[in-house]
């Protein structure tokens, strides 16, 4: 089976159709797309879980930090030849004692499930595309928005959907 080339195509389209079709033998600047995602996937997981890089901050009452993520998308942009690696995440939200939404019942602690989108560009370099962390709009592909979760963000960007877990 012959190999597709990420950066050979102009059209997200036609690529999505190429790529899907020759998957997984699919090369990211003549590098092997699972060895690619294998390598980004070690690099990020470490700065989203244990340096807490890219945890959204919710203001001066709450903090979220992510406790577990799972690489599960991986799309790309022809345009700006940016690859896009999407992650599952769970989450520990702490709230201030006198966050207003609390009762003074509630608990403090909230786990919560959610996505982050990030982006890559050609150079390497990793900057956040998309994210929610919220219990009601649940994971990259699923919730009960639908405009929320992530799958629906990057569809809406308009990429090629590469990588679908």
């Amino acid at each position: 089976m012959n190999t597709v080339e990420i950066t050979d195509f102009k059209n997200n389209q036609d690529l999505q159709n190429a790529a899907r079709a020759a998957w997984p033998n699919v090369t990211l600047r003549g590098k092997d797309i699972i060895e690619f995602i294998g390598e980004q996937v070690a690099k990020i997981e470490g700065r989203l879980v244990d340096d807490q890089e890219f945890a959204p901050y919710m203001g001066c009452r709450e903090t979220v930090r992510y406790d577990e993520v799972q690489e599960c998308y991986g799309g790309y942009d022809t345009a700006t030849e940016t690859y896009y690696i999407g992650f599952e995440t769970w989450s520990t939200v702490t709230y201030d004692e006198d966050h207003p939404i609390l009762d003074e019942d509630d608990e403090l602690e909230e786990d919560v499930s959610g996505y982050i989108l990030l982006a890559i560009s050609k150079e390497g370099e990793v900057t956040e595309a998309a994210e929610n962390h919220n219990t009601y709009r649940g994971l990259f592909y699923g919730g009960t928005n639908g405009n929320g979760n992530g799958f629906a963000v990057a569809d809406r960007m308009g990429l090629a959907h590469l990588r679908l877990d």
